[in-house]
C-alpha cells in the first residue's frame, strides 16, 4: 500500500519527468523486444540497431511525456461529463485523431531508419490494417482509462500499452518490408532455369548408333 501511494504523490509531483522516463524506457525496451523477434523469424545474425533502440526511446519520450498527456487532457476538458455516452465518445476520438497519428508517425520513423524509398506508399498501404486492429485494442483501454484511471498515472499506464503496440508496429513494418522484397524476388527470372536453358541449346544432339 506504501509503494502505491508513494508512486501515486511522485507522479502527481513530477508528472512530465516521471511520464518521459516511463514512456521512453518503455518504448526502448519494445524496440529491443521486435528487434530480437524479427531476427527469430528471419534469420537475421546483425547486432541490434542502437539508433532504432534510441529513436524509439525518444518517441516514447515525447508520447508518455507530452503526446498523451495533453491529448487525455483535452479529451477530458472537452468532454468533462462521466457518463458512458461521453466516455465512449473520447475514446473513439482518441483513436480517430491521436491514434493515427501516432501510428503514422512511428511507420515513417521505423521506415526512414530501415532506407525505405517508398515511406509514404507505405504508412497509406498499412494504414488501414494498422487502425482496424488499433481499434480492437485500445477501444478496450480507453474506456478503462477515461472512467477508472486516474489522469496523474494515465501516461504510464498508456506507456505501458503502447509499449507492447509499438512492438506491433514495428513487426508489421519488417513484415511489410519482406513481403515486397518477396514480391521483387519472385518477379525476376531464375538465374538456374535460364542458365539450364541455354546449356541445353549448347548441347549438340547424340548419334544414334545401332547394334550389330
Amino acid at each position: 500500500v506504501i509503494l502505491p501511494s508513494l508512486l501515486y504523490k511522485a507522479f502527481k509531483r513530477h508528472p512530465i519527468i516521471l511520464n518521459s522516463f516511463a514512456g521512453g524506457s518503455l518504448c526502448a525496451i519494445a524496440d529491443a523486444t521486435a528487434q530480437r523477434i524479427e531476427k527469430d523469424d528471419y534469420s537475421k545474425k546483425e547486432m541490434m540497431d542502437w539508433k532504432r533502440f534510441c529513436v524509439a526511446g525518444v518517441l516514447g519520450m515525447l508520447l508518455g511525456g507530452v503526446v498523451y498527456p495533453q491529448a487525455y487532457n483535452l479529451l477530458d476538458a472537452t468532454f468533462p461529463k462521466k457518463t458512458a455516452r461521453e466516455i465512449f465518445t473520447k475514446s473513439v476520438v482518441e483513436i480517430a485523431t491521436v491514434g493515427i497519428f501516432v501510428n503514422s508517425l512511428s511507420m515513417s520513423c521505423r521506415g526512414i531508419m530501415s532506407g525505405r524509398e517508398d515511406v509514404i506508399p507505405h504508412v497509406k498501404r498499412e494504414l488501414p490494417r494498422v487502425t482496424l486492429n488499433d481499434v480492437k485494442v485500445w477501444l478496450p483501454y480507453n474506456l478503462l482509462a477515461f472512467s477508472i484511471i486516474p489522469a496523474t498515472i494515465r501516461p504510464t499506464t498508456t506507456a505501458l500499452m503502447e509499449a507492447s503496440w509499438q512492438t506491433y508496429i514495428s513487426l508489421r513494418a519488417n513484415a511489410a518490408v519482406d513481403d515486397v522484397k518477396t514480391r521483387r524476388e519472385s518477379s525476376l527470372p531464375q538465374p538456374s532455369s535460364v542458365t539450364t536453358k541455354k546449356q541445353l541449346r549448347k548441347v549438340p544432339p547424340q548419334k544414334l548408333v545401332l547394334g550389330t
